[in-house]
């Protein structure tokens, strides 16, 4: 279903921002049905399909922009979902009961899987957070990370992307965090018997070779030309940075090149 519809949508299948959309669907779908024995007989999840599908369009379509195309994106997709664009998009006909609410922008809420579904604000979760935060002693002081909508925005979809082997990036100014709080995830939120966290930091200097010599000197040789991480265990990789490396004449960046392949 998800590559019909990706074939629908873009006929070329080259499409990143498709394919961000419907890893988005897919990784939310299997998070709220996991637990289900016959999700198909779920009488919510046609309406969880639907929603879901335009949260996916804001984390994939919108999430590429800056703060003031944010503004723009919400302004745009909020008349898309009135119907106020011909030609209307399927996945956009019919009136839609769950309106995700005017205050603040649509990248301010996330859906919530019970009943029919419903739109919360990510203060929500930033709560649950702080109130399973515990006691900071002043050893820890600096490197205790205080909750905000970013820093619970980031967990929640490391916590989606992390069991599901797909890759996310995270894009933005220096100095506002992003290492911090991913850093941060694969140190003291991960399952460390079921995952090994690695970190590699990219610089100007960095080449193609020393990539690679870094990934598969932290994995296992399983057999010829097979690398992994020990038995029952999954690796993550951390890439800082990733922008720093020289271009070649080309204008080409061999290392980003290179994890591009791997992915």
């Amino acid at each position: 279903h998800v590559r019909h519809v990706t074939k629908e949508v873009n006929p070329t299948g080259d499409s990143n921002l498709v394919r961000s959309m419907m890893n988005w669907i897919n990784m939310c779908m299997a998070e709220a049905l996991k637990d289900e024995e016959e999700p198909e007989k779920n009488k919510n999840i046609r309406s969880w399909l639907i929603y879901v599908a335009h949260w996916a369009c804001v984390w994939s379509l919108g999430a590429t922009g800056d703060t003031d195309s944010r503004v723009k994106f919400d302004a745009f997709f909020r008349d898309l979902l009135r119907g106020k664009f011909e030609p209307i998009p399927d996945i956009f006909q019919g009136k839609f009961d769950l309106q995700i609410p005017e205050k603040g922008l649509v990248h301010d809420y996330y859906f919530v899987f019970k009943n029919r579904g419903d739109w919360f604000p990510w203060e929500n979760l930033m709560r649950t957070a702080e109130g399973t935060a515990g006691t900071v002693s002043m050893k820890n002081i600096r490197r205790y990370i205080v909750p905000t909508v970013d820093t619970t925005r980031v967990n929640y979809m490391l916590d989606l992307v992390v069991p599901s082997k797909q890759p996310i990036l995270f894009v933005g100014p220096t100095g506002t965090g992003k290492s911090a709080y991913v850093q941060n995830y694969l140190m003291n939120k991960i399952d460390k018997d079921q995952y090994m966290a690695f970190f590699i930091n990219f610089s100007a200097q960095t080449s193609n070779n020393q990539v690679q010599d870094i990934i598969m000197s932290r994995l296992d040789r399983r057999r010829k030309g097979t690398f992994g991480p020990p038995m029952m265990k999954k690796a993550v990789f951390f890439v800082d940075d990733m922008n720093m490396p020289q271009k070649d004449r080309y204008g080409a960046q061999g290392p980003i090149e290179l994890l591009r392949q791997f992915m």
